[in-house]
């Protein structure tokens, strides 16, 4: 009987030990659940991403939205996604538009001057003329990352919130270069193995876009502490 009893409590005692797991990782505040709700958060807003930038001319109202939102998702300061997602957009539109169409036609500018290039006798003035595109792509990307990030209400203008976005790119520029790798991964990931190109659109389609501006809003968000930024609510 004794025997017994022991068998019993150790039964119980097993179960509570389970239910007590079980508790604890579907707890609102375990870590599981939290990983659980930023997947889906990154979710829907790669899937309002997609929507606001089928029309290519509102794709820098789009990205500022974007990284605003997960900017606030890295801070933990995100309630209402969809909500605050379509302020952003809506408070930036004018002026990232403007920037986007710049950097747009500047890129394109550029694209078409390095493919060009090959073309060219191999001189130093070849090699000068590559650098040239190079940096101008290099400072776009820079002007673009941190002005996304940023909020031009701390500025008079948004003129000086450019001026701020590139001397931040500049000046943290080992952050700048780690956003660009990030950027440039899966574009590599699908020259160097063409077989999964498939699986990275469908990860681009999913959640690519979000992720990506989430690891840059971790990087970023580093700068804004340093330089005392906060993101408004």
């Amino acid at each position: 009987p004794q025997s017994k009893h022991l068998t019993i409590s150790e039964h119980t005692k097993n179960n509570s030990e389970r239910t007590n797991i079980l508790e604890r990782l579907f707890n609102v505040d375990s870590k599981l659940f939290l990983f659980i709700n930023k997947i889906v958060d990154l979710v829907i807003l790669n899937l309002l991403f997609l929507i606001t930038s089928l029309p290519i001319i509102t794709i820098g109202a789009s990205l500022k939205a974007l990284c605003e939102t997960a900017l606030r998702l890295v801070n933990n300061t995100e309630s209402y996604i969809v909500r605050n997602y379509f302020t952003a957009w809506k408070n930036a539109f004018k002026r990232s538009t403007v920037l986007w169409i710049f950097v747009l036609i500047s890129a394109c500018i550029c694209g078409a001057d390095l493919k060009i290039l090959p073309l060219m006798p191999y001189t130093t003035i070849k090699l000068c003329l590559a650098a040239i595109q190079f940096t101008i792509l290099f400072l776009l990307y820079g002007i673009m990352l941190f002005y996304n990030f940023i909020s031009d209400t701390y500025f008079q203008n948004f003129s000086q919130t450019l001026k701020i976005a590139l001397f931040l790119s500049l000046k943290y520029l080992p952050y700048t270069l780690l956003c660009i790798c990030i950027t440039m991964l899966p574009f590599t990931l699908a020259i160097l193995f063409p077989q999964i190109n498939h699986w990275i659109l469908s990860c681009f389609v999913t959640i690519g876009f979000s992720s990506t501006a989430y690891l840059h809003a971790l990087i970023v968000n580093k700068v804004i502490v340093k330089i005392k930024f906060s993101n408004p609510s």
